[in-house]
């Protein structure tokens, strides 16, 4: 979304050792690492309390009460909005995703 890279490539660029069958699950840690290689500059966040505080295109960790496991969306700085590739979570408001944010890592190109 976000490095214009295919899906496919992005998968071996995070996993490069992965095979079939295995999860995906990746941490903050090692995204970072991966948005690094494709030549951003990662600048992580804590305790962002509002979207308008986010001024560039950013990795946004959030949590879900009701989900065991975290999640990751993409905030577009440009158009102001969260993209998240999830189907299921389309119709999610921004506050809810707001309210779940765990980590920001906010990306800039050199």
């Amino acid at each position: 979304m976000i490095s214009g890279i295919s899906h496919n490539a992005a998968i071996k660029l995070v996993h490069p050792r992965h095979r079939k069958g295995q999860d995906y699950a990746t941490s903050m840690l090692e995204g970072a690492r991966a948005l690094r290689r494709l030549g951003f500059v990662v600048w992580p966040r804590l305790n962002v309390r509002s979207f308008d505080a986010i001024k560039s295109n950013a990795i946004i960790s959030v949590h879900f009460k009701c989900e065991k496991f975290g999640h990751v969306v993409v905030w577009d700085a440009e158009k102001k909005r969260v993209l998240d590739p999830y189907k299921g979570y389309r119709t999610i408001p921004k506050k809810l995703y707001l309210a779940s944010i765990d980590c920001v890592l906010e990306l800039r190109r050199p």
